[in-house]
């Protein structure tokens, strides 16, 4: 155990002990919080994706212990987070200190603990989960609490921690999380006091973007092209970078849950939101006769269009639902990718009685009448759709069976594919690339409108509400909804080959 060194004399200048002591440099972000700690008792954070976080959490671990000589416990939702995240960074750290030749004058161990060449000061990490992180922490010179992730972290252990700190001129607690979820302790004690980190604020990000009267922050004019976007370099490796906040506007659009948690580094109204909004319907409402004149104009015939039919069997005394969709590439001068594609609904309708598995064959011949020609369908192939699926193969119809409870294309976004397939919906009608006819629009949109998407709080990955909310909603099943998705979901397949 190496004998402690006093750098006491950097009291009250913890920014100049990161620089000087520990070799960093600070972000604007990172300093107005570290001045946030050492003169006030609280200090909750709720940031943004990739602003250093958990970086800002170990280079104040540090002061705590070797410039206040205080008691430090750190805690995060799991064992991982607490291993691999905060004391990751804190082992680096120290590491980087050895590599320089410097000296700081303490023992840092396998396990998550640091201390000063003393038990005095010291740090040391727990999960969430544990009931006995916090009891018997005390310390004359003052306790350090660290709550990484706090979003992840309870009710009861967030007390816990808050008892540790009853002297205001000495104990500190510091919450930092992505302030994914409402009603959380993180939310609470960010309502008293926060000291919120942007994505817009960071030096990656804001010499590229401007922010516009509607509140959404866009690129500069000079750096939307592609090619120039990719171009752009990051100035902190590692941080968060404009290529990544433009990938997500993509993949989850301006405003979504995912938008406002991780890029705008805010707490969600609520932890469920709309997947499709009025605006939205009212850009993809289509006249028929006006499509077509559309198609004529760009030279696109109907007939080499790809068509696809999703079929929602009725099950449980629902409704059998046939969405038959239009796939074409848009070709048009407008603000939409070259080369996007859209999709026209050409049919749908609900029958009702079809379900249970008592009339399978007349399913089946819906489903042919529907599919004549080059047409590609898919069926939910739970329930009565098992059998369905089956005999529509037995017919040599191009049918895939679908189980929307299985895994996403893109599983690192989406719980599974029923919500993957949802929002694409979500993205065509958002960028008007999905047409709506007026005769079916009333009662299709005030299905989408009435489903609700969420956050998986184990994966953070986007799910759909559970279907029984929505009927709840409704009154009635979402069936050409469910239709509809069924169809997207079937163009995806095909488009990726």
């Amino acid at each position: 155990m190496t004998s402690a060194i006093d750098w006491s004399e950097y009291q009250g200048r913890e920014i100049e002990f990161v620089k000087d002591v520990l070799g960093f440099s600070l972000t604007p972000d990172q300093e107005r919080a570290t001045r946030h700690i050492w003169q006030n008792p609280e200090t909750n954070i709720p940031s943004c994706h990739g602003a250093g976080k958990t970086f800002l959490c170990a280079v104040n671990v540090f002061c705590a212990v070797f410039v206040w000589d205080m008691q430090v416990v750190t805690t995060a939702p799991t064992a991982r987070q607490v291993k691999l995240l905060l004391w990751k960074e804190i082992n680096a750290i120290y590491s980087g200190c050895v590599r320089r030749g410097v000296e700081l004058g303490g023992t840092i161990y396998k396990i998550p603990r640091m201390d000063k060449g003393s038990r005095a000061a010291a740090a040391v990490g727990y999960t969430g989960s544990d009931d006995n992180a916090f009891q018997g922490v005390h310390h004359p010179k003052g306790v350090l609490i660290i709550i990484d992730e706090a979003c992840g972290i309870g009710g009861d252990i967030d007390e816990a921690a808050q008892a540790c700190t009853t002297d205001a001129s000495k104990d500190r607690i510091v919450r930092v999380g992505n302030p994914v979820k409402k009603g959380t302790a993180f939310e609470k004690a960010c309502d008293q006091t926060s000291t919120p980190i942007s994505a817009w604020t960071q030096p990656n990000i804001q010499p590229y973007y401007d922010r516009h009267p509607d509140g959404i922050h866009r690129l500069k004019p000079e750096y939307a092209d592609p090619a120039k976007l990719r171009s752009l370099k990051p100035i902190i490796a590692g941080g968060i970078t404009p290529q990544w906040i433009e990938r997500m506007r993509v993949r989850y659009m301006e405003n979504s849950l995912f938008w406002k948690t991780r890029i705008e580094g805010v707490f969600p109204t609520e932890n469920t939101d709309q997947l499709v909004t009025g605006a939205m319907c009212q850009l993809s409402r289509s006249d028929g006769s006006a499509m077509l004149a559309k198609m004529k104009e760009r030279g696109i015939e109907m007939s080499r269009c790809r068509r696809f039919v999703g079929m929602d069997p009725g099950d449980g005394g629902d409704a059998t639902a046939i969405v038959e969709i239009l796939e074409y590439e848009h070709g048009g001068k407008s603000d939409r990718p070259p080369g996007s594609l859209e999709y026209w609904i050409q049919a749908a309708s609900e029958v009702e009685g079809l379900h249970d598995g008592l009339e399978t064959a007349r399913l089946l011949d819906l489903l042919q009448i529907r599919m004549s020609g080059m047409v590609r369908g898919a069926i939910d192939r739970t329930g009565i759709g098992t059998g369905l699926y089956k005999d529509s193969l037995l017919e040599g119809l191009d049918v895939s069976g679908v189980y929307v409870g299985g895994r996403a294309r893109d599983s690192g976004a989406f719980l599974n594919l029923r919500a993957e397939g949802f929002w694409q919906i979500r993205i065509l009608m958002a960028q008007g690339l999905l047409h709506v006819p007026p005769w079916v629009s009333d009662r299709l949109d005030e299905e989408l409108c009435a489903i609700a998407y969420l956050e998986s709080e184990a994966s953070h990955k986007i799910q759909m509400e559970l279907k029984a909310k929505t009927k709840q909603k409704l009154k009635r099943s979402p069936n050409l909804a469910d239709a509809l998705m069924l169809a997207i979901v079937r163009a995806m397949e095909v488009e990726e080959g």
